[in-house]
């Protein structure tokens, strides 16, 4: 199972440096594959990830990128100085949003804007990325020491313990976001469910309320799952009282 843990960080200066061309690096490369993907939807009515990516790395090659604005971008080598599964991340990313928008256009046909991704500015945009795993040497976490390390990044410190993290853990996705007060990292890694303390419940039951069921509790059904009430339940159950 997974685990996401979100920490208070203090980079150092070259850290936040590295962390502000990650966050232009992924806005730079979402916005330029949103802008392919808009290109080919408006030209054959249909498109795919995979071809925007082939077209992306064609004027890449031919130095031929060009933004919404019309902006022609024929140095790119800052690139380089970027981990790999930045630029793949925001494919993700991308892919995803076009999943959603084809879904909800599959509901409302006539209604072409609704749910269509966006491009991010760099002024109201969040201030963030994200990277995922793709192997093993895309994170490096020292348990001992809180150091992290990814790929073309500096060390950083991290003060805060993974909770329940082991040897045999593995980082799956990292978010840094710098907000309000400071910068922020959100770390998804495995850990393994039977690590997890026992709950003594003595005869106490958590209750969550929800939306879509009325209440969802902390004591298993027989089938090892949550027992959940619904609003089938509660009406049912005052319909019954009503009749007796």
């Amino acid at each position: 199972m997974y685990l996401t843990q979100k920490i208070k960080i203090n980079p150092s200066d070259d850290v936040i440096e590295f962390f502000n061309r990650c966050i232009g690096g992924q806005r730079f490369f979402h916005n330029h594959m949103l802008q392919i993907w808009n290109e080919l939807y408006e030209r054959d009515g249909k498109t795919s990830h995979m071809t925007v990516i082939k077209e992306l790395r064609k004027r890449f090659k031919e130095n031929s990128l060009v933004d919404k604005d019309g902006n022609f971008y024929p140095d790119l080598l800052w690139i380089d100085e970027l981990p790999l599964n930045l630029i793949e991340t925001a494919r993700d990313n991308v892919k995803r949003a076009f999943d959603a928008y084809f879904k909800l256009l599959k509901k409302n046909p006539n209604d072409k804007s609704k749910g269509r991704p966006k491009f991010k500015s760099k002024r109201n945009s969040r201030k963030s990325f994200s990277i995922l795993r793709k192997s093993n040497s895309t994170f490096k976490y020292n348990i001992d020491k809180g150091e992290l390390k990814f790929t073309k990044s500096p060390t950083l410190h991290i003060k805060e313990k993974l909770r329940y993290y082991t040897n045999e853990s593995e980082i799956k996705q990292i978010t840094v976001t710098n907000e309000a007060y400071g910068w922020y990292i959100s770390i998804t890694y495995s850990i393994d469910p039977y690590s997890l303390p026992l709950v003594n419940n003595d005869n106490k039951v958590g209750i969550d309320l929800g939306i879509k069921d009325f209440a969802i509790l902390s004591e298993l059904d027989e089938n090892g799952n949550p027992f959940k009430i619904n609003f089938n339940d509660i009406i049912n159950r005052k319909r019954l009282v009503s009749l007796e």
